[in-house]
Order: structure tokens, then sequence, then C-alpha cells
């Protein structure tokens, strides 16, 4: 069995602002006067990261890559050439190119050090801020939707200061994910501290924190049906581990007891109207949903769309002016072609592809932690695959962590790399 070989990670600053940046991302859209202050973390991360990987040393040389990052390279091109004649258009390239500096530096950051503590505890932070804010109050949404809560941080129901609860449920999602690393990856396979044994008590309370969260408050289908795939996913990170039979026969009860009470309780939820509506308008009958006839509508609006023009698509916020609805479309692929045709799309799902092929190698790793990390990181990039078919996400920050630091561990991890931390 091939073994880990300790390497020396040195401690970097841009792991720390990593962290401060995260934490602003979170509580970004419950606190809406950091947003600013966010913009100039974030500006100062991409400084200080250029900085220390250009004259650190003990990095990787070359200390920065770009490579997993050119099928999004080829998109951000597209997007500054392809500029219809209204000013939507303008917009997007500029948010696409943040939104590929910060996945840079996060891919690079972790791709040396293969630490994902700044991306957990900055999600746990934000989190722990929402829950325990006094200026966040509930406010039904719609009375068509029941008892659907929302969170304004102003006392007044309105859209600018809002949290939308399914980015709220992303968060709690992301966070989960996180936590999972660090308990299989690192407590249940490593020498146990007393540090490590604080830590996974934090971990498993902000897990149940983050599914009550999920499951009670939210009112997100998409998170739901996450948080059912994550704890069906533990079965896996245990049986991958390829750890004593004990372990695997209690992670395989774990992880289908979870996912067992997670759909009791959303079954008992004042929700579970809503996951109705939505599997009766998946099977294509009459859903009684606004939300989801309005989103079916969107979708076959982007198709005749990207039907006028396949290859090169509309150009950049071409649904938005075209379609008549005025907003996105909550879909990605549906996005994407519309308004890059299935070129755009390629592009952007070639980036899937290629982690999906490397973590599928870690996964069949005859090193169990090798193994235990490609698993994890199959499971994340389903999870957000899933969540990239009902919602716009190649430009939304939080997708934009998870997903390269994904890439970052699946770069960090050889072999003979590092151990895991």
């Amino acid at each position: 069995m091939n073994k880990f070989k300790q390497a020396d990670s040195p401690l970097l600053i841009s792991e720390f602002l990593l962290f401060v940046y995260t934490a602003t991302v979170v509580t970004l859209t419950a606190a809406v006067h950091v947003h600013m202050l966010s913009n100039l973390l974030g500006a100062l991360m991409a400084a200080v990261f250029l900085l220390e990987f250009t004259f650190r040393k003990q990095l990787p040389k070359p200390s920065i890559t770009v490579k997993p990052l050119l099928p999004l390279l080829c998109l951000m091109v597209m997007m500054a050439l392809w500029l219809p004649f209204f000013p939507e258009a303008l917009e997007r390239p500029k948010s696409f190119f943040q939104i590929l500096i910060l996945m840079l530096v996060v891919l690079n950051v972790l791709r040396a050090t293969g630490r994902t503590w700044p991306l957990e505890y900055g999600f746990l932070f934000g989190l722990v801020y929402i829950w325990q804010s006094g200026a966040l109050s509930f406010h039904e949404a719609h009375a068509s939707q029941g008892q659907r809560f929302f969170f304004s941080t102003t006392g007044f129901a309105g859209e600018d200061d809002s949290l939308n609860p399914n980015v709220y449920g992303l968060y709690c999602c992301a966070y989960i994910l996180y936590a999972l690393r660090f308990i299989f990856l690192v407590f249940l396979s490593q020498k146990k501290t007393l540090v490590r044994w604080g830590r996974a008590v934090i971990a498993g309370v902000g897990v149940l924190m983050a599914s009550q969260q999920i499951l009670m408050v939210t009112g997100s289908r998409k998170s739901m049906i996450l948080l059912v795939v994550i704890s069906i996913g533990t079965t896996f990170l245990f049986a991958k581990g390829r750890m004593r039979i004990a372990r695997i026969v209690a992670g395989v009860i774990f992880g289908l007891g979870a996912a067992a009470f997670a759909i009791y309780k959303m079954q008992s939820s004042a929700y579970w109207q809503r996951l109705e509506e939505l599997f009766y308008g998946l099977k294509g009958e009459e859903s009684g949903d606004a939300s989801f006839d309005t989103r079916e509508e969107m979708i076959f609006s982007g198709i005749d769309l990207w039907l006028s023009s396949p290859l090169w698509g509309h150009g950049n916020e071409a649904f938005r002016v075209m379609s008549g609805f005025g907003t996105y479309s909550h879909s990605t692929p549906v996005e994407l072609l519309s308004n890059y045709g299935i070129v755009g799309f390629v592009c952007y799902y070639l980036f899937y592809v290629q982690l999906f092929k490397r973590a599928r190698a870690l996964a069949r790793s005859n090193n169990h932690h090798l193994s235990v990390a490609g698993a994890w990181i199959l499971l994340s990039l389903t999870c957000l695959t899933l969540w990239s078919l009902a919602a716009v996400c190649y430009y939304e920050k939080a997708v934009a962590l998870l997903l390269a630091s994904l890439v970052g561990l699946a770069w960090h991890y050889r072999p003979h790399g590092q151990v895991v931390r």
C-alpha cells in the first residue's frame, strides 16, 4: 500500500484571509453593510496570494497553476466577446472574472496545503452569525407557499436586504460537506488528539444544527434533497475507507439512518407539501406550485432560445432580456445554452468532467486515505451537479469556493503525496 509522506506545508497568510473572506461571503446577505468589506478582503486575499506563491519557499513548483481552470477561461473569453446590445450584458464578464480570480486563489492554496479549515470554519462562522444574530427576523414570503419564511436584516420584508432561503440552504450543505471531510479523512483515520476531539465535537454539533436549519427553517427543496444525498453518501465514505468491518457496518447504519431520519423530518415539517408538489411536477402531473410551474416555463423558453441559435447562443444575459421573464432561468444548463449555446455549455461542464475523472481515479486507489478523499470529492461534485440543474450557479461565490476546493484537493493528492489534514 502506498504511504503518504509528511511534507512541509508552511502556514500561509492566504489561508487566514480565505477564512475571513469565506465568513464574509456567508454573512454578506445577512449583513448587507459588509458588502464592500467582503470585496476589499477578496482583493487583499488575491494580492497576498500572488506575493506568497511567487516568493514563498516550500511550495509546489510551479507555485501557481491555471490548467484546471482552462475550460472556464474559455467561457470567460466567450462572455467578453459575445456582447449583445443591452446594458445587462456588460456586468457578466466582470463578475465571472472575479469568480475566476477567487477560484484561482482557492485552487492553489488547497493544492499547496491540502487543508480545508479556512472554508470549513469560514462557513461555520458565517452560519453561527446567521443563527445567533438578533438583527435577523422572519417574514412570511407568500401566502400561497404556506409557512415558508425568508430572513431580513432590517425587520422589513424587502428583497434588497433578504437572505434567499435556497442560498442559505446551500451554505448549510457546503458546511456539512466540509465537516464530513474532517470527520472521515482526519479524525477517523489519524491519531486522536485533544484538538482533533474538539474539532470533531464542533463538526458534529455544526452538522446537526445545519441539518436542522435545512429541514425545519429554509424551506429549500434543493437543499433538502442534497441533505438526503449527503446522508446516503456517508455510507460510501465509510466503505471506501476500507476500515474495520465494525466501522463499515456502523457507517451503513448511520448513513441510511440519517437519510431515513431526514426524510421523516421533511415529511413531518410544514414544507412537505412543497416537496409533494415538486414530485407531482417532475412526474408530469399538475404540481399546484406556482414556483415549479414558472421554472418549467423558463426551461422550455430557454430551450426555444437555444434552438434558435444552437452553437453560440444569444450572448450575455440573453435569457433575462429575451425570454420575457426579466430574470435568470433558475437552471445552469438552460442559462448556458440560451446565452452561450452548446459551446459555452461544453466549456463549463468540461470543468466538471475533468474533476470527475481525477476524483474517480483517487476513489479507485488502494490507499484508503486517497480512496476516501476521492469518494468525498465525488459526493461533493454530485451535490453541486444536482444543484446546478435547478439554480444558476456559475457566478455564485459559494459554489465557486466549493468547486475550487475540490479541484485543489484533487490536484493535491498523489499516490506518494502529502498527508491528509
